[in-house]
């Protein structure tokens, strides 16, 4: 079999957020100030020991203006690896096989 695997370098959303906030000069306080959350949620997100709501996800994704999208906190929604085949070695593998 030939595969071949690309990895894309998506950051996750604690990163993101820790990075748009350094980025505009902002403090933990002051950012959940924007958020609405308490200085501790935010800390708690870009430690990673917890991930937003959707509710929440949404809130940052609107105030970061997409910096920080709600998909980035997801696993599942964020995307690591393609993987491609090579459909003629796929095709030739199997029918040698046989």
């Amino acid at each position: 079999m030939n595969f071949w695997y690309s990895y894309i370098n998506v950051m996750h959303g604690s990163q993101l957020l820790r990075n748009w906030r350094m980025a505009n000069g902002y403090t933990q306080t002051q950012a959940a100030r924007i958020f609405g959350f308490s200085q501790a949620c935010v800390c708690d997100y870009e430690r990673g020991r917890i991930l937003p709501n959707i509710r929440y996800g949404l809130i940052i994704e609107v105030k970061t203006k997409g910096e920080v999208p709600i998909a980035s906190w997801s696993d599942s929604l964020r995307p690591k690896f393609l993987n491609y085949r090579d459909s003629k070695n796929q095709n030739s593998s199997s029918s040698s096989v046989a």
